[in-house]
């Protein structure tokens, strides 16, 4: 599994959700060092570094350093990556992960509700294309 690895990590996301791809485009407006690789769990890198449980997960899926994170975990070790004022949000992961988990999964379940997937597709600039893993 831990073969051919990318030395950044990458963001697995839901292509067909709408909160994912805003979630996505909030990371790279504030990812100012280009800390981050994207890749749609309906891709064949993500078949090939990831089991079938999270490739069905509702959840972020963050793979750094060999290290599978999930769910609020991968969230918040993805927030303190950026440079932004929701930072502040971090203080949250000193909660128990039933707490910051049970959370998630509530939100992660109303997401479809809540943010309709988009009309259109944006296409990313060539600089943010070249981190998007597509295959």
């Amino acid at each position: 599994m831990k073969q051919n690895l990318p030395n950044k990590p990458i963001v697995f996301f839901d292509g067909n959700c709408g909160l994912c791809s805003r979630s996505i485009n909030f990371i790279i407006k504030h990812d100012r060092y280009q800390h981050f690789l994207f890749c749609p769990l309906q891709s064949k890198t993500a078949k090939k570094f990831l089991g079938t449980d999270l490739l069905n997960a509702e959840s972020v899926v963050l793979l750094e350093q060999g290290e599978i994170f999930t769910e609020s975990e991968a969230a918040f070790n993805i927030l303190k990556h950026l440079k932004t004022f929701w930072s502040f949000l971090l203080i949250f992961r000193f909660l128990p992960k039933i707490l910051t988990n049970g959370v998630y999964r509530w939100v992660a379940r109303n997401r479809k509700k809540w943010f309709p997937d988009p009309e259109t597709c944006q296409l990313p600039s060539p600089e943010v294309s070249k981190r998007i893993i597509r295959e």
